[in-house]
């Protein structure tokens, strides 16, 4: 019965799943958790196809493609949203964009890295690909904001610097939560 469940989750992505200008498919609203960003003046945080939503639909269409391979289903429903789904997308500056557009962020800094989401805790942005070296840029550029420092935001930095084999600065996140 669990699979099932698991299987319903498809369902309610393709009644929740829309087709952007780009031809894409885009989950909205969506939003990226504790961040806003500024429309016309006002301070946002609800748009199109936030980052960490793309990357936990791309998981997730992924883990059900192993598992329906490992039962002898077919995947091919799961294939091909994959492939539909919108891309994530990079600045211009080249840095992971939380959101599906070069915003404006809002001067405040937040702690949160949901759009690193598939560097950790998921997998959906690999070594070696332009979307891994974009992530870097925006792990750089969050903590150069202030970001990423308290509690268990100091801890997913931590890990997210140790995905990207960045052994000096992970061990400086433990250091200072030694000292926190």
């Amino acid at each position: 019965a669990n699979i099932d469940i698991l299987r319903d989750i498809y369902v309610f992505l393709e009644d929740r799943l829309t087709e952007g200008s780009n031809g894409k498919l885009c989950l909205s609203p969506s939003t990226s958790p504790e961040t806003r960003f500024v429309h016309q003046g006002e301070y946002c945080s609800v748009t199109a196809t936030a980052a960490m939503d793309l990357q936990i639909i791309e998981d997730y269409l992924l883990y059900m493609t192993e598992l329906e391979t490992l039962l002898g289903c077919s995947t091919e429903k799961y294939d091909r949203m994959r492939l539909a789904l919108a891309p994530l997308q990079i600045s211009s500056d080249g840095r992971l964009l939380e959101y599906g557009e070069d915003l404006e962020e809002t001067p405040d800094c937040h702690q949160h890295l949901s759009h690193l989401y598939g560097i950790y805790p998921g997998t959906s942005i690999q070594p070696g690909t332009e979307l891994f070296c974009a992530a870097r840029k925006a792990l750089d550029d969050r903590m150069n904001r202030g970001g990423g420092v308290n509690g268990w935001a100091n801890i997913w930095t931590g890990i997210c610097y140790a995905q990207f084999g960045d052994g000096e600065n992970a061990n400086a996140r433990l250091r200072f939560m030694e000292t926190d």
